[in-house]
Formats: C-alpha cells, sequence, structure tokens
C-alpha cells in the first residue's frame, strides 16, 4: 500500500527508472548520429556556396551563413556575413575594360592569349555586374547636373549596346564563350572619357559640343533687335507692315568656324608583357594613358597656338614643329585669344583685385567679366599661393552650397570659381613661354565660360593592334577638338607676376 501510494504521487520503482534511463540513453545517441549526418550535409552546401566564386559581384544577404548543428546540443556560435570575393572585384571598371579589350585585341593574332570560353564569360559577367551598379550612381544625375558639366559614366551608346546584357536574369545564365568583342570597346571608350573629365581642370569648366563635320561653322549672333516706342495705329493705313507703327531691325549673325586638329600617343609593348604580366598592368596603363591625355588637352587649351614659327607664344624662340612641345600646333588657346584682342595685362604683383583687373578687360567696359556665375578664373600655382598668403581666396568651405562647383575649383575670389592648373605654364615678363622651358613668373587668365567653345571631332578613344612583323602590341590614344571664342573679350590674361 505504501508502495502504491509513493508511485501514485510520481515516484518510480527501481525497475521502471532503469528502464527509462536506457531509453534516454538511446535517445541521445540517435540525437547524435543525427547531427553528425545533418552537419556533413550543411559543410557540402557551404562548400557549394563557396563554389559561386565564379560569379563575381554575388553576395549572400546579411543574415550571415548557415551556421552547424552544434553536436551534444551545445550553443550554436554567431555567424558573420559571408562575402564570395572574385579576382576582377578590386578592378575598376575602366581598367577591367582595356584589360578585357587588350586580351581579346591580342587573341585576334595569338589565341593562347587572349580570351575565350569560360575565361570570356567570367569577363563580360564581371563587365555587367559593373555596369550595374555604375548605373545606379549614374541614374542619381539630374538634368540640371548634367547641363552644368556633370557626366555620367555609362553613357546612352553603352546603355544602348550593352541593354539586355546588363539584366540579372539573362547575365548570369548566358553564355559568351565567343562574344563581346564589339561590345567592351564602346564600354572603354566612354569609360576613358569620364574618367578623362574628372581628371582635367580646365575642358571641364568650359563647354563642349560634337561638331557633326569638319570644319563646322557654329552659328552666332552679333547683335540683337533694336526695341522702340510704338504709337498708337492712328489709322487703317498703319495696318500693314510697310506702314506699322513698329521699326523695324534685324538681328545680327555670324559664324564661328571649328576645325579639329588631332593629339595622341601610342606605347609598344613586347609580347612577353601579355604573357607574363598580371591584369594590374591594365589597371595602371589605362589609369596613365588618361592622365596623360587629360593634361595633353588641357595643356592645348590653354597654350595652344597654331602658328609654326619663332614667334610661337607657347614654344617663343624656336618653330615648335617636330619638338615634344609640338602639340600646342593644333589649336590657339586661351592665352593666344587674348593675346589676339589684346585683353592682356601685366600684374606684377598679384592681389586681391588682380582678377577684377581682368574682368574689366572682358568685351568693351567690362561686360562679359559683370556676372561671375558664368566666369573662372584659371591661375598657375604660383598665382594660386600667392592668393593663399594674402588669405584672398574664400575656401569651399566658406562658400558653401552654390549652383555649381567646378572640377578642380579651390575655392572663389570676388565671387568668381578659381581653378589652379599646373599645365599653365610660367611665362617670361611678355606673358610668353619661351623654347627652354625655364621661366619664372606666373600668370593667370579669366574665361567666359559661356563664350569660349571646345568643338570635338572625336571623343577620346584607344586602340590596340599587332605591330607586323615585330614580337609585340601597339596601343594609341587619340582624339580630335579644336577650341574657339564666340565672341571678342571672352579670355583676359594677366601675365608678369611675380610668384
Amino acid at each position: 500500500m505504501p508502495e502504491t501510494l509513493q508511485s501514485g504521487n510520481g515516484a518510480a520503482s527501481p525497475a521502471e527508472a532503469e528502464g527509462q534511463t536506457g531509453a534516454d540513453e538511446g535517445l541521445r545517441e540517435e540525437f547524435n548520429q543525427f547531427v553528425t549526418d545533418t552537419n556533413v550535409v550543411l559543410r557540402a552546401i557551404q562548400d557549394g556556396i563557396t563554389g559561386l566564386a565564379d560569379r563575381p559581384g554575388r553576395q549572400l544577404p546579411a543574415s550571415g551563413p548557415l551556421p552547424l548543428v552544434a553536436s551534444r546540443l551545445t550553443p550554436a556560435p554567431g555567424g558573420g556575413l559571408l562575402e564570395v570575393r572574385h579576382r576582377y572585384d578590386d578592378m575598376s571598371l575602366l581598367g577591367l575594360a582595356m584589360w578585357g579589350n587588350l586580351r581579346m585585341r591580342v587573341g585576334i593574332y595569338e589565341p593562347r592569349l587572349g580570351l575565350s570560353g569560360d575565361k570570356r564569360t567570367e569577363l563580360i559577367r564581371a563587365l555587367q555586374a559593373k555596369i550595374e551598379k555604375q548605373r545606379r550612381i549614374d541614374d542619381a544625375l539630374t538634368d540640371v547636373m548634367l547641363s552644368r558639366g556633370a557626366v555620367r559614366m555609362i553613357d546612352n551608346e553603352v546603355v544602348r549596346d550593352w541593354g539586355r546584357h546588363i539584366r540579372a536574369d539573362e547575365a548570369m545564365g548566358a553564355t559568351y564563350a565567343n562574344y563581346g568583342d564589339e561590345l567592351v570597346p564602346t564600354l572603354l571608350n566612354s569609360t576613358v572619357y569620364y574618367y578623362m573629365m574628372l581628371e582635367t581642370k580646365v575642358l571641364s569648366s568650359l563647354r563642349a559640343f560634337q561638331m557633326p563635320s569638319d570644319p563646322f561653322d557654329f552659328p552666332v549672333i552679333t547683335a540683337g533687335s533694336t526695341v522702340r516706342k510704338v504709337p498708337k495705329a492712328a489709322d487703317l493705313s498703319m495696318y500693314d507692315v510697310p506702314n506699322s507703327p513698329y521699326v523695324d531691325s534685324k538681328i545680327g549673325t555670324n559664324k564661328v568656324t571649328f576645325t579639329a586638329g588631332k593629339i595622341g600617343s601610342m606605347v609598344l609593348a613586347e609580347e612577353e608583357l601579355f604573357e607574363d604580366s598580371s591584369i594590374g598592368i591594365a589597371e595602371m596603363w589605362s589609369f596613365q594613358l588618361m592622365r596623360d591625355m587629360a593634361s595633353a588637352i588641357d595643356h592645348v587649351l590653354l597654350n595652344g597656338d597654331e602658328s609654326a614659327t619663332i614667334t610661337n607664344i607657347s614654344h617663343d624662340g624656336v618653330d615648335p614643329t617636330g619638338t615634344a612641345y609640338d602639340k600646342v600646333l593644333i589649336l590657339d588657346g586661351l592665352r593666344h585669344k587674348a593675346f589676339d584682342n589684346s585683353d592682356t595685362a601685366a600684374t606684377a604683383t598679384i592681389g586681391v583685385n588682380s582678377g577684377v583687373t581682368l574682368r574689366k578687360l572682358m568685351r568693351g567696359r567690362g561686360k562679359a567679366g559683370l556676372d561671375p556665375r558664368r566666369l573662372v578664373h584659371i591661375v598657375d600655382p604660383g598665382v594660386y599661393y600667392k592668393l593663399l598668403e594674402l588669405a584672398a581666396i574664400e575656401s569651399i568651405a566658406d562658400v558653401g552650397p552654390q549652383a555649381t562647383l567646378l572640377t578642380g575649383q579651390v575655392g572663389q575670389l570676388k565671387g568668381v570659381p578659381v581653378v589652379v592648373s599646373d599645365e599653365l605654364e610660367n611665362t617670361n615678363a611678355t606673358g610668353k613661354i619661351p623654347s627652354t622651358h625655364d621661366a619664372t613668373l606666373g600668370s593667370h587668365l579669366m574665361v567666359d565660360r559661356e563664350t569660349a567653345m571646345v568643338g570635338w571631332r572625336r571623343d577620346v578613344r584607344t586602340e590596340l593592334f599587332k605591330a607586323q612583323g615585330v614580337d609585340g602590341y601597339v596601343v594609341d590614344v587619340s582624339a580630335r577638338l579644336d577650341f574657339q571664342a564666340l565672341e571678342a573679350g571672352a579670355v583676359a590674361y594677366g601675365y608678369n607676376s611675380t610668384v
């Protein structure tokens, strides 16, 4: 009776307790075997995830990796983000496009050095992922930003050509083993132009357009209509054009002719470079070629002089033809335009009003210098440091939000944006650059950005081809452009400045 009551109150008999212990041990053994089997499956899943590395730019959700099931019912350790990396991830779009273009072009002559099969598919997918990412950035640019000089890296031509290839559902399922030759060059030239515009200081400060032909006549207005007092129409005879109470006038028109000049550079590379080097060389090549072209374009826009004589203002004393400075012969630049119109002044001592002195010279009584929003003050490094010593320049922090911030702008002076360019060379006392290029005097320019215009006949582009009869390859970069001032007095030039 006592045992029955004890048992009925929840206590187990010795025999029952022994049987229960055996059942628990069996359950634990089954569970531990389940844990072991499950861990094997989960490890296989994670190994499969790691194998996705051939799909560039893919990343698992931020919830983290699947944790392994803990054996013996111990707590599962917390997991971090599992990110799948690819060898192309750290390359810029420009560098990868350059490398891909090089390898595809090399492959025409040497298939063993080119890209084919899975390697080509891998490259195109990597470019697709980078294009899609950049397009999201480009889409944030408004029409107002674009009208003020902002540039999209992925231009309309790239969007048109790549179109369906940058949609994720098709890109990840498509094979490009023998495809892409017609896509990569378009992408490369678009990215080269974008990065070049970021590097230039002068070019990006000016208006530009595409020349439909060479030469091209750009129409300009030279005079407006005449506004007069209009009397009342007193009788019926005044209700026709010949007898109208309005006094007629004409709008004056003219044309400015743009004739494109060509500049470029060429790099030679032995075949062994493509056999032995890593893809990093394409990154270095692409940015160096782009920087060199950006510097050259800024240089000719500032210092260009088409006169192949010893009086050339940018190679004074020696005809620049055939020298390392002959690029100045492709167009007449900003300094030359100022000399042409005698809009120059010797500003020996740089002061807070040096820019105002130039503004007064622009287009008769300083008319073009009245609105600081359409001007840019381009200074050489020496003049810039002089202005800093005078605490004359308002920094970007002092200026605060404004309608336009130009590439390379370091602040503003008397309301005018200041841009520093080391391509504005030191000059002699007459404002010219001697052929020895060892002058010590500074100079600066005041430019009306509305009437100083660049005409492009060909944007910057790159090409690669095999040198016939030579165990190597050639890469060239070139552009065709011209510069014109639509009105006299668009540029004023200060020189002979002690720096």
